[in-house]
């Protein structure tokens, strides 16, 4: 610890999405040398909905951007995030430092990877809400604006990714011994996080029957979904290979509990019994 560059870093996206959605604002302070980088982004679809504009103020018509009504020079994704990505070769193994880092990060990583651009040179991440709840305890409210007026005693716009990095630089700097005090998330640490959520997102719902039948606590089928499993293959998997297929496949997944195992040996036991009787029945008319 103590040999990466820290840089704050903030983002204004054209939805609160969880990891997809357009940066239409990407900024960052080194925080030792005050150099900094700062762009606008036309988002792909050349449209900011009405209601990210009422809070950034960041409008797009055509090929022009504007912030608070003023025309400003944007580039197109892949141009802004390849001039981020060679900015941050200037440092060594820079750690990118957000407020509630785990939005800016997914959005960061997921437009680099959606754009092809190179980004193995990013040490990792930090989160600057986990570490004010750590050196500033006891405040009632730990959102970036409120900590700048209680520390700092400075108001700032908060919805624009310039005056966000900035603030968040100064405030940083009054923390002391910082690179002992930051939890870093390695770059390839983040970039797991970023699949398991994807993998969340595409096949939580095919869990739903499970969790709604109280087979599954939601909380393992989240933890199943994550690894990329589909739940449309537990029943397939007990059909061809029973309790034992079942079993390893779920152990393999990292559940490391028999209840799940069981009860879902049970459910699909139930369901096949049912429906042998079914077929019973019909033949016995």
């Amino acid at each position: 610890m103590g040999t990466e560059a820290r840089l704050s870093t903030g983002v204004q996206t054209c939805e609160f999405s969880t990891h997809n959605s357009d940066i239409i604002q990407l900024s960052a302070k080194h925080l030792d040398t005050g150099d900094t980088f700062s762009t606008y982004i036309r988002p792909a679809g050349g449209y900011i909905p009405p209601k990210i504009t009422s809070i950034t103020e960041i409008t797009i018509r055509g090929e022009q951007m504007f912030y608070n009504m003023t025309p400003v020079e944007s580039t197109d994704t892949l141009t802004g995030l390849s001039s981020f990505s060679e900015w941050l070769k200037k440092f060594n193994n820079p750690v990118l430092i957000a407020h509630n880092a785990a939005f800016d990060t997914r959005i960061i990583l997921n437009s680099f990877l959606h754009c092809s651009v190179s980004h193995s040179h990013i040490h990792g991440f930090a989160d600057s809400l986990k570490l004010c709840k750590e050196v500033f305890p006891g405040h009632s409210s730990y959102k970036l604006s409120a900590i700048i007026k209680d520390i700092l005693k400075q108001d700032f716009n908060a919805h624009n990714a310039n005056d966000d990095v900035a603030a968040l630089a100064d405030l940083l700097q009054t923390v002391d011994d910082l690179p002992k005090k930051l939890q870093i998330t390695l770059l390839q640490e983040a970039h797991n996080k970023l699949n398991k959520l994807k993998n969340e997102i595409e096949f939580l719902p095919t869990y739903d029957r499970y969790v709604n039948e109280k087979v599954l606590a939601k909380t393992t089928a989240k933890e199943l979904a994550g690894t990329g499993l589909d739940g449309r293959l537990l029943q397939e998997t007990y059909r061809c290979s029973g309790r034992d297929g079942l079993s390893e496949l779920l152990r393999n997944r990292l559940v490391k509990s028999a209840k799940p195992i069981t009860n879902l040996s049970s459910y699909f036991e139930s369901i096949y019994n049912s429906a042998c009787s079914t077929a019973s029945h019909v033949q016995n008319v």
